[in-house]
């Protein structure tokens, strides 16, 4: 069963999102719906979904400032995402933040949302086999591999990454909040 969030602050069309894709999903899903980019966030640390529905135009931090946040951690970064609004984000390029697709709010059907989810699903299943070929063909000779000087002095131990620690809600408030620029698109 396929975890779907939407991130949607207006809670008809929330609603009609969710209701088309129970209305065409051909297996069980399951959907949370919410209505900020702070509280789908929380959601995330607890339980990673398959794939995001997203508004762009969001009441307070806006779409923009909840993907900075996803692809600053590696395994949030991987979450594939579909875009809904109604802004033309057509010249844009989206795909560093994981966005499969982009939706019009205005001529989506429930076909098309359907449609969007199961491609962003089975986006990841096709990297991870690329990867697992492009792995499976590296071979690396132990006796190619030069032996590298010791060094002089003791190395220190890097700080901590992102990905490595749970996902701090106090942090990722502060960081939204200072992101936020209700012009930015």
């Amino acid at each position: 069963m396929s975890l779907i969030y939407i991130i949607e602050d207006e809670p008809i069309m929330a609603d009609c999102i969710a209701s088309a894709i129970m209305g065409v999903a051909e297996e069980p899903v399951e959907i949370a719906v919410f209505n900020d980019g702070v509280s789908a966030m929380a959601a995330v640390s607890e339980r990673l979904p398959d794939v995001i529905l997203l508004d762009i135009m969001l009441t307070g931090p806006d779409g923009f400032a909840f993907l900075n946040e996803m692809i600053s951690y590696p395994d949030t970064a991987k979450i594939p995402v579909v875009l809904i609004s109604s802004l033309d984000l057509s010249k844009r390029n989206l795909e560093h933040y994981g966005v499969k697709q982009v939706l019009d709010k205005a001529k989506m059907t429930p076909e098309d949302i359907y449609a969007a989810i199961k491609t962003a699903l089975s986006a990841p299943a096709e990297a991870a086999i690329a990867i697992a070929l492009t792995e499976a063909e590296v071979q690396v000779e132990p006796s190619v591999v030069p032996e590298l000087p010791k060094p002089s002095a003791p190395i220190s131990t890097p700080a901590p990454q992102p990905g490595n620690t749970p996902i701090n809600l106090n942090d990722f408030k502060e960081r939204l909040a200072a992101s936020q620029d209700p012009h930015a698109i």
